[in-house]
């Protein structure tokens, strides 16, 4: 018998093109430069959506573990915008695009959430799956004719491999592309996705950075205890990948935070973000003015202050190693009560995931992979600001959709249950 499927409904097509693009940004950009612009405009969607239901209902009502990440996030706003009311180091543009790329993680986890409930039928996460499966195996197929023919451009070697990164504009960009497949074949787990996650497995592997081989070992662990096995995160777990990750990345933190010691950008970077948070005690230097893009775009005071002049990787003739790790930025911006702030947000969110493997195991496991993710990418990018980032907090709002449909069908059946 011949199976018709029906035609994809404007949602499905929807919901694919947003897949296509946040897996595709990176080489997209290298065609037509405004595809740069997906990572900051995907946000907006948990915007208005927001907007929306206020304006339907008349009011937003949230949870009480939400509203606590929503005053968290108040605070870490009001901590950063006061050091650039004080101090008025960076020009008014630089500090809302640097506000915005701050908050841009938090809005595409509501995007996610607003996408996902929209975008909600089997039949939607069917085609998302069968999309992901067909990408997983196109891009193995290529590091396979890579590996062989050396289609595409390395940009080094390491451990006497050939680093593979195909068509995208750096390997950390490809990797982060795996990790959104790995995220999706974990989130919509069914037996056949075994081969696709090799494939995409095998692509991220071959990236060669110390993130992306810790986040393929965290990804195998993390299936096979919390999916197959069907265990809850125990301690000796998260003891297990923190050990996997230590010895992936101990040589490069070594060699980035020890031998290249007030050299390197990362080293100088997380040493003076310190000193900031001591001189600026408790709020920081204000949006746009210490180790972001932006800041190192519009050639930030509080640079030429701490003598970044006469470090080579920060001197201002370019801006490549201005935003070469995450926490810095937080730390000298925001000040203690940001970076506190921003902490917390992560734990909350983290614990919300947690929470999760009362209604659905896959979903569980994949935001574990996910919030892992980023955090050791954090430690060698800018993760949270990083498009890397978005199509990652897509999936954490898969998983808060879930989160309101269990408690619907909760309530649902205890009505049920109270009028009989």
């Amino acid at each position: 018998m011949i199976t018709i499927r029906p035609k994809k409904s404007i949602k499905e097509w929807f919901l694919l093109a947003m897949f296509y693009l946040l897996v595709f940004q990176s080489p997209l950009e290298g065609v037509f430069a405004p595809f740069k612009y997906i990572d900051e405009l995907f946000p907006f969607i948990g915007l208005i959506g927001v907007f929306y239901i206020a304006i339907r209902n008349g009011k937003v009502t949230m949870k009480k573990n939400t509203a606590q990440i929503v005053i968290l996030l108040t605070v870490f706003f009001v901590s950063g915008i006061l050091g650039n009311v004080i101090y008025q180091y960076q020009p008014i543009k630089s500090v809302l695009i640097d506000l915005y790329t701050n908050f841009k993680f938090f809005f595409s986890i509501l995007s996610g959430y607003v996408l996902f409930t929209v975008c909600n039928s089997e039949v939607e996460r069917e085609a998302l799956l069968r999309h992901a499966k067909m990408i997983a195996t196109v891009m193995f197929v290529l590091l396979i004719l890579d590996l062989v023919f050396h289609i595409y451009p390395s940009p080094e070697e390491r451990y006497g491999i050939r680093v593979v990164q195909l068509f995208y504009y750096h390997c950390t960009y490809l990797a982060a592309a795996m990790v959104f497949l790995l995220a999706i074949f974990m989130a919509f787990y069914e037996e056949n996705n075994k081969m696709y996650m090799l494939f995409a497995l095998a692509v991220l592997f071959f990236t060669l950075r110390g993130k992306a081989m810790a986040g393929a070992a965290v990804f195998v662990l993390i299936f096979y205890f919390i999916v197959l096995k069907k265990k809850k995160l125990r301690f000796y777990h998260m003891l297990l990948m923190a050990a996997i990750v230590f010895v992936i990345g101990k040589d490069l933190f070594a060699f980035y935070y020890l031998d290249l010691e007030g050299a390197s950008a990362r080293s100088v970077l997380t040493q003076t973000s310190f000193q900031i948070m001591k001189d600026y005690f408790p709020i920081g230097t204000g949006f746009g003015t210490f180790a972001s893009a932006e800041a190192g775009i519009h050639y930030s005071p509080v640079y030429e202050m701490y003598g970044f002049r006469f470090i080579y990787e920060l001197d201002g003739s370019g801006s490549d190693f201005f935003s070469d790790t995450f926490w810095p930025i937080i730390m000298g911006q925001s000040g203690a009560i940001g970076t506190i702030c921003f902490a917390s947000v992560l734990v909350l969110l983290f614990l919300k995931v947690l929470r999760s493997k009362n209604h659905d195991i896959r979903a569980y496991g994949m935001g574990v992979f996910v919030i892992i993710y980023i955090v050791v990418s954090s430690t060698s990018e800018p993760a949270f600001h990083n498009s890397i980032a978005i199509p990652l907090a897509m999936m954490l709002g898969y998983i808060f959709t879930l989160e309101k449909q269990y408690v619907k069908e909760t309530e649902r059946h205890r009505n049920r249950h109270l009028s009989v």
